[in-house]
């Protein structure tokens, strides 16, 4: 078995990495499902359903993307977000998580959006 060097073994993980988020995105639908944005650079994966773990906890994007694409994690328990509408919707359930479940007011956020675009 032939062993890379450090950094020819950082530079493989770190295309292999691009290339699944790449899959992803796609497979999601390539833009932000509020504001129809569709550069790949700041589309992020979001959980419909927020996840409260602390970071520790998480599951790293390497085995996120794995599990998507193999469909051992629901389509439909993510969407794909721009930054700003992302940011917008972690606001709104931070705000609101005490008040409402973080998923009711999550869709009523994206349905609203959705409306005004």
């Amino acid at each position: 078995m032939v062993r890379l060097s450090k950094e020819k073994e950082r530079a493989y993980q770190k295309q292999k990495h691009v290339r699944n988020r790449q899959k992803v995105l796609d497979f999601l639908g390539g833009m932000c499902v509020c504001c129809r944005h569709s550069d790949y650079d700041v589309l992020q994966i979001d959980h419909v359903i927020p996840i409260n773990l602390p970071s520790k906890k998480r599951m790293p994007a390497c085995q996120m993307f794995f599990h998507i694409l193999n469909g051992n994690l629901p389509k439909s328990d993510f969407q794909l977000l721009c930054a700003n509408c992302h940011m917008k919707k972690t606001v709104i359930e931070l705000r609101n998580r005490e008040k409402k479940p973080a998923e009711i007011e999550s869709r009523r956020w994206q349905k609203n959006i959705l409306q005004t675009h």
